[in-house]
């Protein structure tokens, strides 16, 4: 951000102060845009995460931030859920009624 334009041969700023990208998201949310890739099943979280990209007119302001994709899409976080916590068995519970379960799949 610069206070003052010069132009002579060249377009020129002047008194420049520096920006924290955090200080955007926050008040532009009506401007940003959010892309989401790769979700995944995330062991120690208990959930599927994903990473997010925020952008204001193209300008990355966030570029790899890791979410809860439960809210994005429920119905996909279901089937990688099913798929890898209760098939594949990654998912790690305190109770006693898992260790009951998964023993008796073994048998």
């Amino acid at each position: 951000m610069v206070a003052e334009l010069v132009e002579t041969s060249r377009l020129w700023g002047r008194i420049a102060a520096r920006i924290d990208p955090e200080w955007i998201e926050p008040l532009a949310q009506h401007l940003i845009k959010r892309s989401y890739s790769e979700p995944h099943w995330e062991k120690a979280q208990g959930a599927v995460m994903a990473q997010e990209k925020v952008t204001l007119y193209g300008l990355p302001i966030v570029a790899a931030r890791k979410v809860n994709y439960s809210d994005i899409d429920p119905a996909l976080c279901r089937e990688l859920f099913i798929r890898h916590a209760l098939v594949e068995g990654d998912w790690q519970t305190a109770t006693r009624s898992s260790a009951t379960t998964s023993s008796c799949g073994q048998k």
